[in-house]
């Protein structure tokens, strides 16, 4: 164990050069992590992304808190290397960030690189303004590849999703299981597996959290994605129910069995749908005044749910 960890430390001081192997679980005992990769003398905002290769080998790191107030919050703070075979369990993660955009994920709070078969359960949060927070990532960016991931986490923020909350990147053979809620800021992007989606594309993935949803402004809320534009949407599902509260709000919401709203006013750039489908087990409970989208065909959760309607309706593999 306490080599396992040596290496993990090792990681952070070398981060161009490194080649990272866990040879065990590491549990780091409730422990206030700074994450990898940051430091406080380094650019305005304390990032520094992990550039080498980081394999898990199946282990896990668990047990880590963050509530110190840092803006890229995650066990990595940044990655634009590799990160693979690796579990992020029993974290508690809290955002109180007074800055703009501020950015936390179990795993990574901001990723350009690759990140594959790795998974993330625990309970991350904000309570700052304008925080995008995702169960495994904040926000992944269009170098970004995300591959056979997925995360069972409880995830509160602005911009909100249950395995990523901003992506611009590719991300296939996912899913998403935790609920999504939002504080009350002025705008809401949130999705049961994607709060604000601007993508290459997404294949092969689901999501089954509940949203909860508050604002009031905006919110654009989806089971699956709360906004959508540009890029792909090919072979996916959600079923999670939809509870939000825009009886306060002073613009347009809209709210979605599957993807809140596509593209922008108008329908300009929106991204394409490709068989996909969400839940008819679905509720949709909405306080105020929205605008509700269901632009998918509806089956049961059941049906849904079943290795024949995936392999042969959504086409997935039988290994995935």
């Amino acid at each position: 164990l306490a080599t396992a960890l040596c290496f993990v430390l090792i990681a952070a001081a070398i981060l161009s050069t490194v080649f990272v192997y866990l040879a065990d679980d590491i549990n780091l005992a409730d422990l206030g992590w700074t994450p990898i990769g940051y430091r406080t003398d380094y650019v305005t905002d304390g990032t520094r992304p992990f550039e080498g290769i980081f394999d898990g080998n199946g282990y896990s790191i668990s047990n880590f808190k963050i509530t110190n107030g840092i803006d890229y919050a995650g066990l990595f703070n940044a990655n634009s290397g590799e990160i693979r075979n690796l579990g992020v369990k029993n974290f508690d993660i809290t955002m109180t960030s007074s800055n703009s955009d501020s950015f936390a994920g179990g795993l990574v709070a901001y990723n350009t690189g690759k990140i594959k078969n790795c998974y993330a359960i625990g309970s991350i949060g904000s309570t700052s303004d304008e925080s995008i927070v995702g169960g495994l990532i904040g926000a992944s960016q269009e170098e970004g590849i995300v591959a056979n991931c997925y995360a069972s986490t409880v995830v509160s923020g602005e911009y909100a999703g249950g395995l990523i909350a901003f992506n611009a990147g590719t991300v296939t053979d996912c899913y998403a299981t935790g609920n999504v809620s939002s504080l009350e800021f002025e705008g809401i992007y949130i999705g049961g597996f994607i709060g604000y989606n601007s993508g290459v594309a997404i294949t092969n993935c689901y999501s089954t959290g509940n949203i909860s949803a508050l604002s009031t402004r905006e919110i654009c809320a989806g089971s699956f994605i709360g906004y959508t534009r540009n890029g792909e949407i090919k072979n996916c599902y959600s079923t999670g129910v939809i509870v939000a509260d825009v009886s306060a709000a002073t613009m347009g919401n809209v709210v979605g069995k599957f993807i809140g709203q596509n593209g922008y006013t108008g329908g300009n750039g929106e991204t394409a749908i490709t068989n996909c489908y969400c839940s008819d087990d679905q509720k949709i409970t909405i306080t105020g005044t929205s605008q509700t989208n269901v632009e998918v065909t509806q089956k049961s959760t059941s049906e849904l749910q079943s290795v024949d309607f995936q392999t042969s309706t959504l086409t997935w593999s039988s290994d995935i």
